[in-house]
């Protein structure tokens, strides 16, 4: 039988993954707190902006699925007794967020700017996800995309 591994034979997130994943999670937190240039915010920010350097050292893109309180990276389920990384995965999944592609070349400022977009009210972030109102700006090294309903399908065992 051919098709995904299970769950034992996959390896576990990386700690650069981890470690950007609950960056992000802090950033995001911060951007819907605090108005730009306040010192948390830049600080935030700034890990950010250090965690993804150092994930990108490794990897040239990184696919983040996301589900009700788990996020997928690269397939890979995260931990799901992390709760930074769970309240990530929960915000996102209210704004209707089905996946983040990010690119090696992400910028601080594009990732800032993303984040301050989704630190938005989730009803106008939905609205604005599915092409309605304002559009969403777009960013050379990420996307961020709604679920895609119609490419799921059932599988089984043939």
């Amino acid at each position: 039988m051919t098709g995904v591994p299970a769950m034992a034979e996959r390896p576990p997130a990386s700690d650069a993954i981890n470690t950007f994943l609950v960056r992000v999670s802090i950033a995001l937190h911060k951007h819907g707190t605090y108005p730009p240039g306040h010192p948390a915010l830049v600080s935030a920010d700034a890990a950010l902006a250090l965690s993804t350097e150092a994930l990108f050292s490794e990897r040239a893109s990184l696919g983040i699925g996301v589900a009700r309180r788990t996020l997928l990276v690269d397939g890979v389920p995260t931990d799901s007794t992390n709760a930074v990384v769970k309240e990530l995965a929960e915000r996102l999944h209210r704004r209707e967020v089905g996946g983040i592609m990010l690119r090696r070349g992400v910028t601080a400022d594009e990732l800032s700017e993303a984040l301050h977009h989704l630190s938005a009210d989730p009803q106008l972030f939905r609205e604005r996800l599915h092409g309605h109102g304002e559009p969403l700006p777009t960013w050379p090294h990420i996307d961020i995309v709604p679920p895609a309903f119609r490419r799921l399908a059932l599988a089984n065992d043939e």
